[in-house]
């Protein structure tokens, strides 16, 4: 299967713009390929299913950071999982599926989220032409996202931040999506609008707007990060324009997923809860 790389620029913020450096996608010579990622952007890979467990197909995304400053930075990464399905083997011993990514001098297993200070990238002033000078100490490696594939395709959401180290408010944070969330395609035959969840993030309740098409019968379902359902609302039969309220006074802080389902429509919207 081709490997299909889409790049949709969100709105969401979730961290000071970085002004000092600039972070993008890059080949295999480190040439730039394609727009700078900013905070918010969401990559989307489509990625191939392994055959065999000892040799498994592993989709790769290659980053390089280009120091716009007129001083030396010091640069690391942290990763967050927010979503696997089935899950990731994050162990490091090296089953599949699992996920890993190389910064400065190392690849690390999958149980590794951020590089020690040993192989924090080193980034010359703007312009150099001595070491260092591109974006890694070992002068050549670019930062490596990798994902090994099982024997049925997955779905993954992993984020990572990239970050000066010397001011950690100086930071890019992107979304790495492997595949489709759950398989859910939005079918809107029956529904004619969903809201946005409000407020979001939110503590306790959360409430959307629903408009439908005809009379149906709705459910709504919430899923955690994970993708076990923990929240399974009562069907009811509704019509026109309707204001749904979720309890979430029990959730845990994390990221959820809201699966709003009528007749045979579905529509997914995602659900921050911040305690």
């Amino acid at each position: 299967m081709k490997k299909i790389f889409t790049f949709l620029l969100s709105g969401l913020s979730f961290g000071l713009l970085a002004q000092n450096y600039s972070v993008y996608q890059t080949n295999n010579s480190q040439t730039v390929n394609s727009a700078t990622l900013t905070n918010g952007s969401f990559i989307t890979i489509n990625t191939s299913v392994s055959t065999s467990s000892l040799s498994p197909t592993v989709s790769t995304f290659k980053v390089k950071m280009v120091n716009n400053s007129t001083n030396t930075m010091t640069l690391s990464v942290k990763r967050q999982i927010v979503y696997h399905n089935p899950p990731l083997l994050l162990n490091g011993a090296g089953g599949i599926p699992d996920t890993y990514f190389c910064f400065g001098f190392n690849c690390f297993p999958s149980s590794v989220n951020s590089p020690g200070p040993a192989d924090y990238c080193i980034l010359g002033p703007s312009g150099s032409t001595v070491a260092p000078f591109d974006n890694s100490k070992d002068n050549g490696t670019p930062f490596v996202l990798d994902l090994a594939e099982g024997l049925v395709q997955g779905k993954y959401f992993v984020n990572y931040t990239v970050f000066d180290v010397n001011n950690i408010n100086d930071s890019v944070c992107f979304t790495v999506k492997y595949n489709e969330f759950l398989s859910v395609s939005e079918n809107t035959d029956v529904i004619e609008t969903v809201g946005n969840l409000y407020p979001n993030p939110t503590t306790n309740n959360v409430q959307l707007s629903l408009v439908l098409k005809q009379e149906s019968p709705v459910k709504i379902q919430v899923y955690n990060s994970l993708g076990s359902l923990i929240y399974n609302g009562i069907e009811q039969k509704l019509s026109g324009k309707n204001k749904l309220s979720i309890n979430c006074t029990n959730f845990n802080s994390g990221l959820y997923f809201v699966i709003v389902t009528a007749g045979n429509s579905k529509v997914t919207k995602r659900l921050v809860i911040n305690k």
